[in-house]
């Protein structure tokens, strides 16, 4: 049985397991990009290339955007046609992903080379740090194209439910870089540009291994020149792709409300506190998005296939699973949240005063796997208009009036809770949407109807 064959007709539990944990651990690897550099750095360069490393980190994120938009959007595309057997739409969706990438990613390499100087300074840098960061940004920003093809490519994998061939091309540019890391500037003293250059040729090594599959036609695309073209289904791919981009976007925009909030209402102390609690919330993310990253090419596949009711049942399941895993992890935190600040808070007193703020600002942690799944839900079946409206509606009709008011009336406790405040409107919003979903494809099931 292949991919396809056991995401439409196999066990959803089983599917579960199959295509999640992969999904965890190549987000667990991606992640690690943006940690190993600045692990070597730190040890081996010294506190200023840290900080240059820290500054640049912000407009790094742009790729992120740049590659999310394209490969959500292609993922939701290739699993709907994969479902419905659309031969056409597969063989288009690489030239228009490759092409899209090659565009937008080669704007921002002219960008980041030529503006480069005024980037790290609107990011706050100066003297030594200023001057660590344009070398640093200058080399990273080179890499463009190898990032942004090679994590597309491997959503593009992912879709196709090959989850273990996703993990494994993500895992042999992330050993790649801590080898080249420690051999570039352990060995070489080859400073901060070795870090950047590390990285790069990493990247370089993943981007070359995802054209090898493709080109190899291990799964349903198998690249030709005839495929390397623009089609109609680029507006498609890029509209569908547009909440995958917002959604970093977004968190980047709550971040620096929560911060000034912070610096506006509290002190020094509650900055370190709320700079451990957000990292900590980063990495208890990561089985959440692997989950729904494996939701997302079941729910495409299926939709596609007109199976509703497999779906309608796989989003309950995932649902369930995901919110026993938060609940999980949200008991730990809330029984034992010393443990957690203390990778990050060494001073018994802040730790002590962080033990409060993370209870409060993780009280709603376990319906953010139900969140996103809905949010999954209508990328995979590529409905970007709900899609759309809960990412930006959470951000600007929720999360920002609340955390300009609530603080107002509550103080720091208003900081801590206007993020799980906004956040349950978001939830009580999406499961509106998601019951008038169901509602329009039982119609369509009753017609006979595939999308």
């Amino acid at each position: 049985m292949n991919s396809s064959d056991r995401i439409l007709n196999g066990g959803i539990s089983r599917l579960f397991v199959r295509l999640s944990f992969p999904a965890i651990v190549s987000l667990l690897s991606l992640g690690l990009y943006q940690f190993v550099d600045g692990i070597f750095v730190g040890q081996w360069v010294g506190p200023a290339a840290l900080g240059a490393v820290g500054v640049v980190y912000p407009f790094s994120l742009i790729n992120n955007g740049i590659f999310s938009l394209i490969g959500v959007g292609a993922a939701s595309m290739l699993s709907r046609a994969i479902g419905r057997k659309d031969q056409k739409t597969i063989d288009a969706l690489f030239g228009n992903l490759l092409l899209a990438n090659l565009i937008l990613s080669g704007a921002m390499i002219l960008f980041g080379l030529l503006a480069a100087e005024s980037i790290v300074a609107f990011l706050g840098a100066t003297g030594e740090i200023h001057r660590l960061g344009v070398i640093y940004l200058r080399i990273l920003v080179l890499g463009s194209f190898f990032f942004n093809f090679a994590s597309s490519a491997n959503i593009l994998i992912r879709a196709e439910g090959r989850m273990r061939q996703a993990m494994r091309i993500m895992l042999s540019g992330t050993i790649l870089n801590i080898i080249l890391d420690a051999l570039f500037l352990g060995v070489f003293g080859w400073g901060i540009a070795g870090a950047a250059s590390a990285t790069v040729i990493s990247q370089g090594v993943m981007c070359c291994v995802s054209f090898f599959y493709f080109g190899k036609a291990n799964g349903a695309i198998t690249l030709r020149k005839s495929h390397i073209a623009f089609t109609g289904h680029l507006f498609e791919m890029l509209r569908v792709g547009f909440s995958g981009m917002a959604l970093p976007i977004m968190t980047v925009i709550q971040i620096v409300f929560v911060l000034k909030s912070v610096a506006s209402y509290g002190t020094e102390q509650e900055l370190i506190i709320i700079g451990a609690v957000i990292k900590i919330l980063n990495f208890i993310f990561v089985p959440i998005w692997g989950i729904c990253q494996g939701f997302q090419p079941l729910a495409g596949m299926n939709y596609g296939a007109g199976t509703y009711k497999r779906l309608a049942r796989a989003f309950a399941l995932f649902s369930f699973y995901s919110t026993i895993i938060t609940l999980v992890i949200w008991l730990l935190i809330q029984l034992f949240p010393r443990v957690p600040l203390g990778w990050f808070i060494i001073d018994s007193d802040v730790l002590e005063a962080g033990v409060s703020v993370i209870r409060l600002y993780l009280c709603d942690f376990p319906v953010y796997g139900y969140m996103l799944l809905v949010i999954t839900f209508f990328q995979a079946i590529g409905r970007s208009i709900p899609a759309a409206f809960l990412v930006v509606s959470r951000m600007s009709l929720f999360f920002i009036p609340v955390i300009l008011l609530l603080p107002r009336v509550l103080g720091l406790a208003g900081v801590w809770l206007a993020t799980p405040v906004s956040d349950i409107f978001v939830v009580v919003i999406g499961t509106i949407l998601f019951g008038l979903e169901l509602r329009r494809q039982r119609r369509l099931e009753a017609q006979g109807e595939k999308r």
